[in-house]
């Protein structure tokens, strides 16, 4: 997991347009190949949190809430973090996301 401040500083100036607003954390987190993430549930935040995948293989999967699915890169993901959630990565390059937790 980055450094909050330094991952902000680093992403907003290139996200600004896609995320505008306040950001309350950034943070860039990998799973690394034959890992998981076990299900869990987060505390509750203000605003809304935020996935975009960086890096990924076919190998990676995401759970939230009773789905499963395979994120894809260029793509933003909005999540409740309260909710039951997880991943795996079966494969053999690290899954790297920026996750962004964004007042609304």
């Amino acid at each position: 997991m980055s450094a909050p401040d330094r991952t902000a500083a680093t992403f907003r100036p290139v996200l600004q347009h896609i995320f505008p607003g306040r950001w309350n954390y950034a943070s860039v987190v990998a799973l690394y190949p034959s890992s998981h993430l076990v299900a869990h549930r987060d505390p509750s935040i203000q605003g809304t949190r935020y996935h975009l995948p960086l890096a990924i293989n076919p190998g990676c999967w995401a759970f939230h809430h009773d789905t499963w699915q395979q994120l894809q890169e260029g793509r933003v993901y909005s999540m409740d973090p309260t909710l039951l959630h997880g991943a795996v990565n079966w494969g053999t390059s690290r899954r790297l996301h920026l996750v962004i937790d964004m007042e609304t």
